[in-house]
Protein backbone atom coordinates (compact mmCIF):
# COMPACT_ATOMS: atom_id res chain seq x y z
CA UNK A 1 0.00 0.00 0.00
CA UNK A 2 1.25 3.49 -1.22
CA UNK A 3 0.96 6.34 1.58
CA UNK A 4 1.14 10.16 -0.02
CA UNK A 5 1.81 12.22 2.93
CA UNK A 6 0.79 15.98 2.34
CA UNK A 7 1.06 18.11 5.97
CA UNK A 8 1.94 21.36 6.72
CA UNK A 9 4.40 22.58 9.22
CA UNK A 10 5.18 25.80 9.99
CA UNK A 11 3.20 27.11 7.10
CA UNK A 12 5.08 24.97 4.57
CA UNK A 13 3.60 22.29 3.10
CA UNK A 14 5.59 18.56 2.24
CA UNK A 15 5.75 16.20 0.26
CA UNK A 16 6.09 12.31 1.88
CA UNK A 17 5.51 9.21 0.12
CA UNK A 18 6.07 5.99 1.96
CA UNK A 19 5.02 2.33 0.92
CA UNK A 20 4.06 -0.30 3.31
CA UNK A 21 4.98 -4.01 3.14
CA UNK A 22 4.83 -6.81 5.94
CA UNK A 23 4.17 -4.08 8.71
CA UNK A 24 7.54 -2.21 7.58
CA UNK A 25 7.37 1.24 5.94
CA UNK A 26 10.09 2.98 3.03
CA UNK A 27 10.46 5.41 1.11
CA UNK A 28 8.99 5.72 -2.47
CA UNK A 29 10.95 8.93 -2.95
CA UNK A 30 11.86 7.87 -6.57
CA UNK A 31 8.24 7.93 -7.73
CA UNK A 32 8.45 11.69 -7.13
CA UNK A 33 7.30 13.21 -10.53
CA UNK A 34 10.33 15.82 -9.50
CA UNK A 35 12.76 13.21 -9.17
CA UNK A 36 11.37 11.48 -12.27
CA UNK A 37 12.21 14.61 -14.29
CA UNK A 38 15.84 15.19 -12.81
CA UNK A 39 16.59 11.73 -13.71
CA UNK A 40 14.76 12.12 -17.14
CA UNK A 41 17.02 15.49 -17.72
CA UNK A 42 20.13 13.52 -16.52
CA UNK A 43 20.23 10.73 -18.34
CA UNK A 44 19.46 13.26 -21.64
CA UNK A 45 22.46 15.48 -20.45
CA UNK A 46 24.80 12.41 -19.47
CA UNK A 47 23.92 9.28 -21.59
CA UNK A 48 22.39 10.50 -24.58
CA UNK A 49 23.84 13.51 -26.09
CA UNK A 50 27.10 14.12 -24.70
CA UNK A 51 27.64 17.46 -26.80
CA UNK A 52 25.29 19.00 -23.90
CA UNK A 53 28.15 18.71 -21.60
CA UNK A 54 30.20 21.78 -23.79
CA UNK A 55 28.91 24.61 -22.25
CA UNK A 56 25.24 25.17 -20.36
CA UNK A 57 23.91 22.05 -22.13
CA UNK A 58 20.85 22.14 -19.35
CA UNK A 59 19.64 25.43 -20.28
CA UNK A 60 18.56 23.54 -24.05
CA UNK A 61 16.44 20.50 -21.95
CA UNK A 62 13.39 21.67 -20.99
CA UNK A 63 11.66 19.42 -18.61
CA UNK A 64 8.37 19.99 -16.29
CA UNK A 65 5.38 18.36 -14.30
CA UNK A 66 1.95 19.31 -15.04
CA UNK A 67 -1.07 18.23 -13.17
CA UNK A 68 -3.98 18.81 -15.24
CA UNK A 69 -6.86 18.64 -11.83
CA UNK A 70 -4.97 20.58 -9.24
CA UNK A 71 -4.66 23.85 -8.19
CA UNK A 72 -1.15 26.17 -9.51
CA UNK A 73 -0.32 27.45 -6.60
CA UNK A 74 -1.16 24.21 -4.36
CA UNK A 75 1.33 22.36 -6.75
CA UNK A 76 4.03 24.96 -6.45
CA UNK A 77 4.12 24.48 -2.52
CA UNK A 78 3.80 20.61 -2.54
CA UNK A 79 6.42 20.43 -4.76
CA UNK A 80 8.71 23.06 -3.79
CA UNK A 81 11.46 21.57 -1.19
CA UNK A 82 11.79 18.58 -4.08
CA UNK A 83 12.79 21.80 -6.02
CA UNK A 84 14.62 23.09 -4.18
CA UNK A 85 16.85 20.08 -3.30
CA UNK A 86 17.82 19.32 -6.74
CA UNK A 87 18.39 22.63 -7.47
CA UNK A 88 15.36 23.31 -9.99
CA UNK A 89 14.22 26.12 -8.20
CA UNK A 90 17.29 28.53 -9.84
CA UNK A 91 15.95 28.01 -13.00
CA UNK A 92 12.36 27.57 -13.33
CA UNK A 93 12.19 28.29 -16.50
CA UNK A 94 13.56 24.85 -17.94
CA UNK A 95 11.76 22.94 -14.85
CA UNK A 96 7.97 24.26 -15.24
CA UNK A 97 5.70 22.91 -12.69
CA UNK A 98 1.58 23.73 -13.56
CA UNK A 99 -1.83 23.37 -12.71
CA UNK A 100 -4.95 23.61 -13.99
CA UNK A 101 -5.03 27.13 -13.36
CA UNK A 102 -2.82 27.64 -16.08
CA UNK A 103 -4.19 25.15 -18.84
CA UNK A 104 -8.17 26.24 -18.19
CA UNK A 105 -6.79 29.85 -19.55
CA UNK A 106 -4.85 29.00 -21.85
CA UNK A 107 -1.42 29.92 -20.35
CA UNK A 108 1.35 28.76 -22.00
CA UNK A 109 3.80 30.62 -21.26
CA UNK A 110 3.12 29.09 -17.64
CA UNK A 111 3.08 25.57 -18.60
CA UNK A 112 6.11 25.87 -20.98
CA UNK A 113 7.74 29.19 -20.03
CA UNK A 114 11.06 28.59 -22.87
CA UNK A 115 7.68 28.41 -25.36
CA UNK A 116 8.29 32.79 -26.32
CA UNK A 117 12.12 31.84 -26.66
CA UNK A 118 12.91 32.64 -30.24
CA UNK A 119 16.90 31.71 -30.58
CA UNK A 120 19.15 30.11 -28.14
CA UNK A 121 22.98 30.13 -28.80
CA UNK A 122 23.18 26.82 -26.60
CA UNK A 123 21.20 25.12 -29.00
CA UNK A 124 22.70 24.15 -32.42
CA UNK A 125 21.54 21.39 -35.46
CA UNK A 126 24.52 18.92 -33.83
CA UNK A 127 22.25 19.01 -30.92
CA UNK A 128 18.68 19.12 -31.98
CA UNK A 129 20.20 16.22 -34.57
CA UNK A 130 21.53 14.32 -31.76
CA UNK A 131 18.10 14.77 -29.17
CA UNK A 132 15.90 13.96 -32.22
CA UNK A 133 17.36 10.69 -32.59
CA UNK A 134 17.48 9.90 -28.99
CA UNK A 135 13.58 11.19 -28.22
CA UNK A 136 11.91 10.21 -31.55
CA UNK A 137 10.00 6.74 -31.11
CA UNK A 138 11.63 3.63 -33.14
CA UNK A 139 9.28 2.20 -35.44
CA UNK A 140 9.37 -1.10 -34.26
CA UNK A 141 8.93 0.07 -30.26
CA UNK A 142 5.59 1.48 -31.53
CA UNK A 143 4.89 -1.59 -33.29
CA UNK A 144 5.15 -3.20 -30.17
CA UNK A 145 2.55 -1.49 -29.01
CA UNK A 146 0.12 -2.37 -31.50
CA UNK A 147 -2.74 -4.90 -30.63
CA UNK A 148 -1.99 -8.72 -32.52
CA UNK A 149 -4.06 -8.98 -35.39
CA UNK A 150 -4.97 -12.73 -36.38
CA UNK A 151 -6.13 -14.10 -39.41
CA UNK A 152 -9.34 -16.19 -39.51
CA UNK A 153 -7.15 -19.54 -39.62
CA UNK A 154 -5.27 -18.46 -36.97
CA UNK A 155 -8.00 -17.28 -34.45
CA UNK A 156 -9.85 -20.66 -35.17
CA UNK A 157 -6.84 -22.39 -33.98
CA UNK A 158 -6.61 -20.01 -30.97
CA UNK A 159 -9.75 -20.11 -29.84
CA UNK A 160 -11.18 -23.56 -30.59
CA UNK A 161 -10.10 -27.28 -28.80
CA UNK A 162 -9.68 -30.78 -30.54
CA UNK A 163 -11.63 -33.48 -28.93
CA UNK A 164 -7.93 -34.85 -27.25
CA UNK A 165 -6.88 -31.66 -26.13
CA UNK A 166 -3.36 -31.53 -28.72
CA UNK A 167 -3.43 -30.07 -31.74
CA UNK A 168 -0.03 -30.21 -34.33
CA UNK A 169 0.56 -27.04 -36.08
CA UNK A 170 2.60 -26.56 -39.40
CA UNK A 171 4.35 -24.17 -41.30
CA UNK A 172 7.18 -22.24 -42.89
CA UNK A 173 9.23 -19.88 -40.77
CA UNK A 174 7.59 -16.82 -39.97
CA UNK A 175 4.18 -18.04 -40.92
CA UNK A 176 2.59 -17.36 -37.15
CA UNK A 177 3.29 -20.63 -35.54
CA UNK A 178 4.38 -18.94 -32.40
CA UNK A 179 1.90 -16.33 -32.45
CA UNK A 180 -1.14 -18.90 -32.42
CA UNK A 181 0.33 -19.99 -29.59
CA UNK A 182 0.76 -17.01 -27.27
CA UNK A 183 -2.54 -16.06 -28.72
CA UNK A 184 -3.80 -19.84 -27.34
CA UNK A 185 -2.43 -19.17 -23.84
CA UNK A 186 -4.09 -15.53 -23.96
CA UNK A 187 -6.99 -17.39 -24.60
CA UNK A 188 -6.40 -20.51 -22.06
CA UNK A 189 -5.46 -17.79 -18.68
CA UNK A 190 -8.48 -15.80 -19.93
CA UNK A 191 -11.07 -18.82 -18.94
CA UNK A 192 -8.76 -19.02 -15.66
CA UNK A 193 -7.63 -22.36 -16.54
CA UNK A 194 -3.54 -22.62 -15.47
CA UNK A 195 -2.06 -25.68 -17.44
Amino acid sequence: MRLIIVFKKMGKIYLNLLQLRGGQSFSKQKENPIEQVYQYKQELFNLYCPRLQQGAGFSVITAGVIFPFADDMYVSELFKESLDYRGMLKYPQYNPISGKNALNVGNIEAVFPESKRMYSSYMSAELYQDLKNWLIEPDFSESQRQPIELDKIQRSLATSRTKTGYRRIRGSAGSGKSLVLAARAAELLGQGKKY
